[in-house]
Formats: C-alpha cells, sequence, structure tokens
C-alpha cells in the first residue's frame, strides 16, 4: 500500500466526510459492547481500526504486523518506486 493509499483508508474515518455515513460512524465511533482490554481509557474495535476517546476526540490507529518468506534466490536490495 502506498503513502497515499494509507492517507485515503484513514481519510474514510474523518466525520467532515460522508464516505461511511452518519449511521455507520455513530456506530463506529461508540464504544457500548466492543470494548476490550483493561486501560484507564476504554478502546474498542470497529471497522478495521481500533479507537479511544481520552477527551480530546476520537483517536483511531492500527496495529499489526505483515511477514513473508523470500526464496533465497530472492535475497538482496528491494528497489521501490515512489510516484
Amino acid at each position: 500500500m502506498t503513502g497515499a493509499d494509507y492517507l485515503a483508508f484513514y481519510d474514510t474515518f474523518d466525520p467532515h466526510v460522508s464516505t461511511l455515513g452518519a449511521r455507520a460512524f455513530e456506530w463506529m465511533a461508540s464504544c457500548p459492547g466492543k470494548t476490550y482490554g483493561r486501560t484507564s481509557h476504554p478502546i474498542w474495535y470497529g471497522f478495521g481500526v481500533r479507537q479511544r476517546d481520552r477527551g480530546q476526540g476520537l483517536e483511531i490507529w492500527h496495529t499489526g504486523s505483515w511477514s513473508r518468506r523470500l526464496l533465497p534466490e530472492a535475497a538482496g536490495p528491494r528497489n521501490a518506486t515512489i510516484s
């Protein structure tokens, strides 16, 4: 995923943009019944992102990992084109 694609993904969660629609955003941004873990501020998961509100607005993030195995002949420098 390019940086631009990543930012476009997060723009989906902008409450001032109607990508999700008001009803979907309202469900995503509400935590009742979706919390997990023990933290000082509730954390919940919805629509592929973790969320919390520590009193300064909704925080949205995602963690995870991506791993793959390369064949021995694939070892070496990687090239990327940035456009």
